[in-house]
């Protein structure tokens, strides 16, 4: 397949949806040439407006979930077309987006054989040998200190909802418990002044929402390296340290290109531990290493079950996961067959050629 295409730059930093120097940047570049689509990986709200005004398809392919709180009357547009690797946010945000959007799901892909071309020398083998491995960041951030400044009463609330979805997987509580109306409730002049924001200001649901992901998935990512490290030997690659991880091995910050596929390729098992906003969709990290040949534990996602069911191993609990880390550990002849399985897979079912015709055929380009 052969696709000629631009790439657009723009150098200020987004938030880019009131930004109108952006939209008349996008406008005329569009104008410039005749296009065929326009394509952006997540959803972009300008471009699905310039698309709109030239009649000229728009492709959003969403590796993020859920889907952009803003903008939702442009999903309605018939130039609009969205793609979403993560099949229940669909359902999720139906509720908010025009009931004529065309939005589709879509797992991710992975270019299988340019993990191929990674091999290992012993000095690399040695180097990014490890018996558990967690690439990812571990989202440290001030959820606990904002919970402790609400009244008695929302303490209790968020604090509740927080450790329900801490033990719950593939359903989000999160998303339509946080209301505009409680958070105008919790948002006082007073608690506002008390953390240096101005006293006007009103918690979004989306803030609220991100907040509370992130700390589940700090609590759980801590709770089970720390848990693994004291009987097995667990190394971090993230851009935090994080002090409370006594006996994980804090590796730093790995290059993804090349580095973080010989780490794949070198360890025994590798982790992913899914951020829980993501409900049954296949994160990249999960496909990369199965690309590369790695064997790969990850926590029960829907989709993972339908799509890779003999390539991967799943847990549904941070006991479950210590409990088969134990097992595969100890069964090096299955953890490898499983590993052949994933890379097979991958390459055969994850093309990025075959996502792009189907992206492309959905939206009525049918010569590519």
């Amino acid at each position: 397949m052969q696709i000629s295409f631009d790439q657009l730059r723009y150098n200020d930093t987004p938030p880019w949806e009131d930004d109108d120097n952006f939209y008349e940047y996008l406008l005329n570049a569009a104008k410039s040439k005749s296009y065929d689509v326009i394509f952006s990986i997540d959803f972009c709200v300008p471009l699905a407006r310039v698309a709109n005004e030239l009649n000229i398809p728009y492709i959003s392919w969403s590796y993020d979930s859920p889907l952009t709180g803003t903008g939702f009357e442009t999903f309605g547009f018939p130039t609009t077309f969205i793609f979403q690797f993560d099949r229940a946010d669909i359902e999720r945000i139906k509720p908010y987006i025009p009931i004529n959007s065309h939005i589709y799901h879509l797992p991710l892909a992975v270019d299988t054989k340019r993990f191929d071309k990674y091999y290992l020398s012993s000095r690399e083998r040695k180097l990014y040998s490890s018996e558990i491995s967690f690439i990812g960041s571990l989202y440290e951030n001030g959820y606990l200190t904002l919970i402790n400044r609400f009244s008695d009463y929302y303490r209790e609330y968020f604090n509740a909802l927080y450790d329900v979805q801490f033990v719950t997987y593939g359903i989000d509580l999160l998303f339509d418990a946080f209301s505009e109306n409680i958070l105008k409730e919790v948002s006082t002049p007073k608690l506002m002044r008390t953390i240096n924001y101005d006293e006007d200001y009103v918690f979004t649901p989306a803030y609220m929402r991100s907040l509370t992901y992130k700390h589940i998935a700090y609590k759980e990512r801590i709770v089970l390296l720390e848990l693994l490290a004291r009987k097995y030997k667990v190394d971090l690659y993230s851009q935090q340290k994080c002090d409370v991880l006594n006996t994980v091995n804090y590796r730093g910050i790995i290059d993804n290109v090349e580095g973080g596929p010989k780490v794949f390729k070198a360890s025994n098992i590798n982790l992913n531990i899914t951020i829980r906003k993501i409900m049954t969709g296949i994160p990249q990290r999960c496909l990369d290493i199965m690309a590369a040949g790695g064997f790969l534990l990850s926590n029960y996602q829907q989709e993972l079950w339908d799509y890779c069911s003999d390539s991967c191993i799943l847990y549904d609990s941070i006991e479950d996961a210590y409990e088969k880390v134990g097992y595969y550990l100890s069964h090096e002849a299955e953890r490898i067959e499983i590993a052949q399985n994933a890379h097979k897979n991958m390459l055969e079912n994850f093309r990025y050629e075959d996502r792009i015709k189907t992206m492309f055929n959905t939206v009525g380009l049918k010569k590519f």
